[in-house]
């Protein structure tokens, strides 16, 4: 086992984007849906910061309900 060489490097980098290439147009638009899903989980817990900081503390149920319909 040790005398086995290990797929280092950009090597298995380059073979596995060469199968992509055929998808390319497939393989961006999953990326970019990748970006903007990791991006809206992140927003979330910045709502529910706000619900929490001006919302719940000075009672205005005005702004809980903004923050509940955007979530």
């Amino acid at each position: 086992m040790a005398d086995q060489e290990r797929n280092t490097g950009p090597g298995p980098l380059r073979r596995a984007l060469g199968y992509l290439r055929s998808y390319k147009r497939e393989s961006i638009g999953a990326a970019l849906a990748l970006m903007l899903v990791s991006g809206a989980n992140l927003v979330a817990p910045l709502l529910v910061g706000r619900a929490i900081d001006t919302g719940i503390g000075p009672r205005r149920a005005d702004v809980l309900v903004y923050v509940v319909a955007g979530l």
